[in-house]
């Protein structure tokens, strides 16, 4: 009878902790079973007299110290000598400037106003739904002043004011897309308490009157709750602090952010001032107007108000507050006593109130220290990690520690211990680079180091290793041979490169150049160099292309020829490799700053076989040495050079240039192979002077595509009507549709440069631009000649400067003149209209997107 198998539970093995693969007593254990396993039966046994098993036991000493050095905390690998850790040279960024973000949302938006704008007690922003003011890409914002409680109102200049300051803010974090339509203050009106108030009698009743003044007017004017960070840091985490944009001025909570209508309910505001402490008991309390008429929920709702403190004897008695330690059903209130203790009552009470508006005003202006908030690491103080010989601990009887042989021993027992020390130098070469390396480990995610080299090693002599020197063949050249072994196996470029994605893993951003590298015209020489330079940038720019993605340009400041360019636009830059990354420079002049005439193909090229005679040689490359001389070499547009676009394009490669003739006259020729034409560029008298001509020439073609490379970042809602009425009356150019507006941006680029004119290079950037472009934006491409960028310099760069003009009349701490701003919203909506039509005009590339 043949039983069942009995079921096996089934479950996850405990995880167990696994050895230090560099404990001594592991090591030892491996060596050995690796000693039998490789001598067999030659050794009778493994015991501790045995010298064998001191050598090993000694290297697994050494091995071991070395893993307790590499277990120091990361903070002592990166500090300097002085123990200070610089956090920018290895691309580790604050937490408070890291993890915060720009606006983003309309909550975020309302963050950031707060902050900046202590003037104000509210925010609403909604998005224009009017019929052809282009859906959600504007914003309407209304503001709530900080009205003052006993005060008198303020006026017409000081409401101008804040809302230049609020304009001048959104302009700084403006996102893609985005733009203002309208910026207007909420005409609140006064609102007096009215109610009934016991106390318990163990506080002033003029700081409890002052107390409950205060507070209701916050809750009726926001609801919005702004807490000192230094209470907020010990009860919330990083991640709550630091979640959307950082507010210098206190913590802002989410909620009540964006509310039309801030809580006024009347037992919202009954349960607020029961907390008040001294309050006994709230009998009765409600909200009434100048006439001391009840203010019901729907007219709260409808109106905006503010509470005003009681200015005249009938105001002050609608509020009574007072001692009282039995129930009452008096409805007019428990205060007792003449007019005269009413109005020292006010008076104390107002002296309070002023002292609490005081303090909130200051804070709302003070900034805070949000770097308290995080204590940064900070290294040991780094001393000098000499390499400390395991021969030290040897027996004497091997004759190789600090005391040696004895003098008295013969000449062969001396020599035996030669021969051990020699045959121990090569683990203890191992084991001192190790020491180096983990002492220079800081060089490898440096950014300012070159990657020269990965791996380091030490000099070993009688200071590290008794007499050890006597056994180098040549001292003086020791070091070196030990460089030039290691670096025959040393990957600096690629570990280089992974140490910079260690550092960009950090924030979780990836740049793989893979297919970058495939369109490398302008560092063929070093393109490793240019590979990790690329990545030294992205790391350099983090915060700003990461924090900022979808920032867009401040409109109301200059853009041309300076760094106000949005992030999506230096992101590209340092994705695509184009050298200029954040200076916005007219693509069209690159050949006229340079001097450079350009004429067409067949004016400066032959196109026929090439011309028979003696043979071409190519040119030969630079070594490392001259291509840093060649580098370094600049050149000065003197006098008019004549170029054509092939040369342009094909140019930055070596090899279509070739040498033609014998030492005494070498001629330079450029040929084309895929288009068949040449030219002869220079005869010298000798070859090097040739070669070193070719290399110049070949550097000016290069340096010219690549400051020539860039593009013009355009968003349409920039280009719709400021003024209808002006804009109507503009003839001979067509009024695009609202979709013309609504979440697009266009992108601008040169076609001539070597990079450019490639269909595959153009396709990579295209791909490159949608999966960086936030995903409510629509790109259009355009890939312009010379002739085309001209046109589009010429209409671009006006139509800038009138927008930041207008922009910042707009934002101007004074009242603009009506009669200036529409004469500048006129000019802008002009040359905007010939750069829509112009844009019309030129089909955009849709070779990605069908």
């Amino acid at each position: 009878m043949n039983l069942p198998n009995p079921i096996k539970k089934q479950g996850i093995k405990r995880l167990t902790a696994e050895r230090d693969a560099f404990d001594f007593s592991r090591l030892r254990e491996q060596g050995v079973a690796q000693l039998q396993e490789l001598a067999g039966d030659i050794w009778t046994d493994y015991n501790l007299h045995d010298p064998g098993i001191t050598i090993l036991e000694q290297l697994c000493f050494g091995l071991t110290e070395l893993s307790y050095q590499s277990k120091k905390p990361v903070a002592d690998y990166l500090a300097n000598e002085r123990g200070h850790i610089e956090y920018h040279q290895y691309a580790l960024y604050k937490p408070q400037d890291i993890f915060p973000t720009r606006p983003v949302t309309i909550e975020d938006y309302c963050k950031r106003i707060l902050d900046e704008v202590p003037e104000i007690d509210a925010v609403h922003i909604a998005t224009v739904d009017e019929p052809g003011r282009f859906g959600a890409c504007l914003y309407d914002i209304s503001l709530t002043l900080l009205q003052p409680l006993t005060g008198p109102e303020y006026s017409d200049d000081y409401k101008h004011q804040v809302k230049q300051k609020v304009a001048r803010v959104y302009a700084a974090n403006r996102n893609l897309g985005e733009d203002i339509y309208r910026i207007h203050i909420e005409n609140s009106r006064p609102c007096f308490l009215k109610g009934v108030i016991e106390t318990n009698g163990a506080r002033n009743t003029a700081d409890i009157y002052a107390d409950v003044f205060f507070l209701v007017a916050r809750k009726i004017s926001s609801d919005i709750r702004i807490e000192r960070y230094e209470t907020l840091a010990q009860q919330q985490d990083l991640e709550t602090i630091f979640n959307g944009p950082l507010t210098r001025h206190g913590y802002i909570d989410s909620e009540g952010l964006n509310n039309p209508n801030p809580g006024k309910a009347l037992d919202e505001l009954n349960a607020l001032v029961a907390a008040v402490e001294g309050v006994n008991k709230v009998y009765h309390l409600e909200l009434v107007d100048a006439t001391g008429a009840s203010l019901d929920g729907d007219a709260l709702t409808e109106d905006s108000y503010f509470l005003k403190f009681p200015q005249n004897l009938a105001q002050q008695a609608w509020i009574k507050i007072d001692f009282n330690p039995g129930k009452t059903t008096n409805s007019q209130g428990v205060m007792k006593g003449g007019s005269n203790l009413q109005e020292k009552l006010m008076a104390e009470a107002q002296r309070a109130l002023q002292k609490l508006e005081f303090e909130y005003r200051a804070f709302r202006n003070n900034k805070t220290d949000t770097s308290q908030f995080v204590v940064l690491p900070q290294g040991r103080q780094r001393h000098s990690m000499a390499y400390y010989s395991v021969q030290h601990h040897f027996p004497n009887v091997y004759g190789i520690n600090a005391a040696g042989v004895p003098h008295y021993e013969t000449a062969e027992r001396k020599m035996q211990a030669q021969q051990l020390k020699a045959y121990l130098y090569p683990f203890e070469q191992l084991m001192a680079n190790m020491q180096a390396h983990l002492h220079s480990l800081q060089a490898l995610f440096s950014l300012r180091e070159t990657p020269n080299q990965s791996y380091f090693s030490q000099f070993l002599d009688n200071h590290h290793i008794p007499n050890l020197v006597a056994l180098y063949k040549d001292p003086a050249t020791q070091l070196d041979n030990i460089q030039a072994i290691q670096a025959d196996y040393d990957p600096a470029f690629d570990r280089k490169s992974r140490a910079l994605d260690t550092l960009l893993a950090l924030y979780g951003e990836t740049f793989s150049q893979e297919a970058l590298l495939h369109f490398n015209y302008y560092h063929q020489e070093q393109p490793d160099y240019w590979a990790i330079d690329n990545k030294i940038r992205f790391l350099l720019h983090l915060v700003e292309i990461s924090q900022h993605r979808q920032g867009a340009v401040n409109t109301s400041q200059p853009q041309w020829q300076t760094s106000n360019l949005s992030s999506l636009h230096k992101r590209i830059n340092i994705l695509l490799g184009i050298q200029q990354l954040d200076n916005l420079v007219p693509l069209s002049h690159c050949f006229t700053l340079n001097n450079i005439q350009l004429v067409p193909d067949d004016v400066l090229c032959k196109k026929s076989a090439f011309p028979a005679g003696d043979a071409t040689e190519a040119v030969p490359y630079l070594n490392e040495q001259q291509q840093q001389r060649i580098q370094g070499w600049t050149y000065t547009p003197n006098k008019q050079l004549t170029l054509c676009p092939t040369m342009i394009r094909e140019g930055t490669n070596i090899d279509t240039y070739c040498l033609r003739g014998k030492d005494d006259a070498v001629t330079v020729y450029f040929y084309s192979r895929p288009k068949n034409i040449w030219t002869a560029l220079k005869q010298f008298p000798e070859k090097s002077q040739a070669v070193a001509y070719v290399h110049k020439f070949k550097k000016i073609i290069t340096d010219l595509n690549s400051n020539a490379e860039g593009f013009y970042l355009l968003e349409h809602i920039l280009l719709r009507p400021r003024k209808r009425a002006s804009a109507e009356k503009v003839e001979d150019f067509t009024q695009p549709s609202d979709e013309f507006f609504h979440g697009r941006i266009s992108f601008v680029f040169p076609n001539w440069t070597a990079r450019f004119a490639n269909p595959a290079f153009r396709q990579f950037a295209e791909k490159t631009i949608a999966n960086q472009l936030p995903a409510h934006m629509f790109p259009q491409i355009y890939w312009l000649d010379q002739t085309q960028m001209l046109q589009m310099d010429k209409m671009y760069r006006p139509w800038l400067s009138a927008l930041e003009q207008y922009e910042s009349a707009r934002c101007s701490e004074t009242p603009p003149d009506d009669t200036q701003l529409d004469n500048l919203a006129t000019e802008v909506d002009t040359l905007g209209l010939k750069l829509r039509d112009w844009l019309e005009q030129h089909p955009a590339s849709m070779d990605y997107w069908v």
